[in-house]
Formats: C-alpha cells, sequence, structure tokens
C-alpha cells in the first residue's frame, strides 16, 4: 500500500524548523470545526504526528502530542481506530523515567500528561490489527500512483460546495509545489502530484488542507 506520510526515520529526524511548522498546520486544521477534508486525511497526518513524538526536539514532542490531544476531542472515535502505538511506546518511557527516582524535567513531565489524556481510553477502544494505518476507502486519503510515477490524493468535499468556490479551491491547489492537475467528481477532488511520495508527504498534505478549508 501506500507509505503513510513522513514514512518511519524521516519524520523523526525532520528538522525541528520544518516540523514545527508541519505540526502548527495540522493544529490550526485541529482546532477548527469537523469537516470533511480533515476526516479524509486523519489517517496520514495522524500517522506524521505519532512519528513526531520521536522527534530530538522536545517543542516538537509537545506540539504533536497536544495537536493529537485536539483531534482526539473533535475526531474522537475516528482517532481511536488507529495504531496509537507510538503514543504506548513514547508514554512508557517517560513513566518509567519518572518512576526511577530521577528528576523529571517540565518538557518531560507535560509530554507525560498529554499522552496520558490521549490513552485515558484508548484501551476500550477497538485496536487494529495493521501495524501501520494504510490509506483506505474508509475515510483516509487514498494516495495512489500512476503507471508514469505520478501520485494521487482523493479528498472529499462538503456536499453543495458550489461553483465559485470550487474554482478559488483549483487556482489555490494548482499553484501549491508538485501539483500537476486537480479535477473535481462529484462531492470529491482528486489532486494529481509530479510524484507517489509528496502525495504522501505530511507537509504538502497540511498546505492541501489548508487550502481546500480556506475557501
Amino acid at each position: 500500500g501506500a507509505q503513510c506520510p513522513g514514512g518511519g526515520g524521516a519524520a523523526a529526524a525532520m528538522a525541528a524548523a520544518s516540523a514545527l511548522n508541519v505540526v502548527r498546520q495540522i493544529q490550526a486544521l485541529a482546532e477548527g470545526p469537523r469537516s470533511p477534508e480533515m476526516l479524509e486525511c486523519l489517517g496520514q497526518v495522524s500517522s506524521a504526528l505519532l512519528f513526531f513524538l520521536d522527534h530530538p526536539d522536545s517543542r516538537v514532542r509537545q506540539g504533536s502530542a497536544r495537536t493529537m490531544v485536539k483531534l482526539n476531542q473533535n475526531y474522537h472515535e475516528e482517532v481511536h481506530k488507529l495504531d496509537l502505538g507510538r503514543a504506548r511506546s513514547a508514554l512508557k518511557r517517560l513513566e518509567a523515567a519518572a518512576a526511577d527516582g530521577t528528576a523529571e524535567a517540565d518538557d518531560d513531565r507535560e509530554l507525560r500528561l498529554l499522552l496520558q489524556e490521549l490513552l485515558a481510553d484508548a484501551s476500550h477502544a477497538p485496536q487494529p490489527v495493521a501495524k501501520h494505518a494504510e490509506p483506505s476507502a474508509g475515510g483516509e486519503p487514498v494516495a495512489s500512483g500512476h503507471a508514469d510515477g505520478r501520485g494521487e490524493v482523493i479528498l472529499k468535499t462538503a456536499e453543495g460546495t458550489d461553483g465559485k468556490v470550487k474554482a478559488t479551491m483549483l487556482e489555490k491547489v494548482v499553484a501549491l509545489p508538485g501539483v500537476v492537475s486537480m479535477t473535481f467528481e462529484g462531492d470529491l477532488i482528486i489532486v494529481n502530484t509530479r510524484t507517489r511520495a509528496l502525495a504522501n508527504d505530511a507537509s504538502f498534505l497540511a498546505d492541501l488542507l489548508v487550502s481546500v478549508k480556506e475557501q
């Protein structure tokens, strides 16, 4: 299947400034009302945030945990269908460090409390079988590839989006670096990208969601 955004070590190693920018963009979207666009990308942006829990910069770790807590408030059922194993691993490490008697840093304490809040009722949620959340028809963006190596992202728009809004949306999205074309099919937006990697990139998805939600 398509790889989740910020795959593995790439997200953990992303420069702090870039990682913080991605986290802030996702946080701004998470703080807004529930939307079909955010639901479509929830699995992929959550994957990026969970990878960022291993980032060497404490601001990135805290921002990611805070954003996951906010997503959990607005998309509770959907978030707990995701694989939160990375959050559990991070929490176990923090709890073990706090229990061994050494003074706990303020940053670590805040991160531990955020993760405890996120995972407080996760034990009651059904656990996914898949180790990594794969894009599927169940509400996450379907990032597929073409034979020529291009990528594709499919988003759902709000029902009844009028032509003027669609035209503005089109103008904003095609201006994004790496976007080849964008088409509407009913209430779906189909965005073609120059590469498959871009279609799964957390920063690109955040920019795409911002462009669509601004209308």
